[in-house]
């Protein structure tokens, strides 16, 4: 399988000496926006003896297979841990836990596998690094988790940039923030989130997969 650049393909549909490919051409790159996310396959493209793309050693799976490519792809799932989530296990295990960071990654990389999904984890103590990657996520990912541990309840520029994503979003917290102090019953990111999971601990991480599976698979 080969992910090919928008340009790339521009280039060697022109290579491509046939009249027949110039609707195709276009309607492909018009449609590109929707289609680049995707995996296409490589196969030989006949056209005849003397309009083969590079003597007939590959091209495009066009039209129909398209869709039976993409039904074997798996859903990817961006799990982002914000401040102080590193400090699992060890920060007030009474409230979080005594888990860590990594127990959590793995019991997702397992859920996400039982589901037939991959997931990306991260973590940093720092706003704009979880900005980017939730920008980045836009073309990578088809599903978000994020637990922003107090960015949650102060980050602007995170609601802007979850806003701009608008991908399926599970908003988690181990605790349950509407029980504990009024400066954290406000949280910036349910404005944007599909849904939220407090108060379960590191099993809502595994409730929250389940939920962008489904909304995955039911859109």
């Amino acid at each position: 399988m080969l992910l090919l650049p928008k340009e790339f393909i521009s280039s060697k549909i022109d290579a491509i000496a046939s009249p027949r490919l110039g609707w195709q051409k276009e309607a492909f790159i018009d449609q590109w926006p929707l289609l680049s996310r995707y995996y296409f396959s490589i196969t030989t493209f006949e056209l005849g003896s003397t309009n083969r793309l590079n003597q007939g050693s590959f091209a495009l799976t066009w039209g129909s297979k398209i869709p039976h490519e993409v039904s074997k792809m798996k859903h990817k799932v961006l799990i982002l841990n914000g401040p102080n989530l590193n400090m699992l296990g060890i920060r007030e295990p009474d409230i979080y836990g005594s888990g860590s960071l990594s127990d959590v990654e793995s019991a997702c990389e397992q859920e996400a596998k039982a589901l037939s999904m991959s997931v990306i984890c991260k973590q940093s103590n720092e706003e704009g690094k979880l900005v980017t990657w939730v920008q980045n996520a836009i073309n990578d990912m088809d599903g978000l988790l994020i637990n922003a541990g107090a960015y949650t309840h102060t980050s602007l520029a995170l609601l802007d940039s979850l806003s701009a994503a608008q991908l399926p979003t599970i908003e988690i917290h181990m605790s349950n923030i509407h029980s504990r102090e009024q400066f954290r019953h406000h949280s910036f990111v349910s404005l944007v989130a599909s849904g939220m999971i407090c108060g379960l601990g590191s099993y809502g991480y595994v409730l929250g997969l389940r939920a962008i599976h489904r909304i995955l698979n039911t859109a």
